[in-house]
């Protein structure tokens, strides 16, 4: 009888545990989330936030490059302009029965150009500010020519006249004249080499004639001086 009673009440333990875990709800064994940790959500901000600014400053600096790449482009493009239209350009122009053929600039005679006059002088050369400035050749109808050095449109510096007559100088001029040291040669052979002034022997010199005979020493207006 005793074991009897103790089997029941055994089993009467076992349906009272087996009913407490029926009775048990869902909502009594949920697992409640984890709440984040402020300080991750600051760092994740932080991160953002940098993230964002490199963002935007590399757009910026790639607007910036777009506008001084396009200013560049701009100011090139101007200058470029501006620089074709004050380059010089080759023309013919006429004058009153005179022809120049070269480049202008300005209006004015530049650089290489090809002066003709009406009387049949030619000069082909250097020009500046609408003159004969540098080097050149002008031939002149008489048969006389000169090729040398130009100063405004006269013969200044060195070079060779050669008169149609066959004569020659060569050597320094200034204003349009002989000056300077420079040898001339005359038709009939003779040759004087020395210092000239105003067109003249003028000066330390010799003069050596055809036949071989010197003269040496100092000339004035185209005489030894004694």
């Amino acid at each position: 009888m005793k074991l009897q009673d103790k089997n029941n009440k055994l089993a009467k333990r076992k349906s009272n545990d087996s009913d407490k875990t029926m009775i048990l709800k869902p909502k009594d064994i949920e697992t409640k989330p984890v709440k984040k940790s402020k300080k991750l959500w600051i760092i994740g901000g932080i991160v953002g936030l940098f993230i964002l600014i490199g963002v935007i400053g590399s757009s910026n600096s790639s607007n910036n490059n777009n506008t001084s790449s396009s200013s560049v482009q701009t100011t090139s493009s101007a200058q470029k302009q501006a620089a074709a239209e004050t380059a010089p350009v080759k023309s013919t122009l006429k004058y009153d029965g005179d022809t120049y053929d070269g480049y202008i600039k300005d209006n004015k005679k530049v650089h290489l150009g090809k002066y003709t006059w009406e009387n049949g002088d030619v000069y082909d050369g250097q020009w500046e500010d609408n003159k004969m400035n540098g080097k050149g050749v002008l031939k002149k109808a008489n048969g006389d020519s000169y090729n040398g050095e130009f100063v405004n449109n006269k013969r200044q510096g060195s070079g060779t006249y050669i008169w149609a007559n066959s004569e020659s100088y060569e050597g320094s001029f200034q204003n349009d004249l002989m000056n300077g040291k420079g040898v001339y040669k005359f038709k009939n052979g003779d040759v004087y080499d020395g210092q000239w002034s105003n067109n003249k022997m003028n000066g330390e010199g010799k003069y050596t004639y055809k036949n071989g005979q010197v003269q040496q020493g100092t000339w004035e207006n185209n005489k030894l001086k004694k």
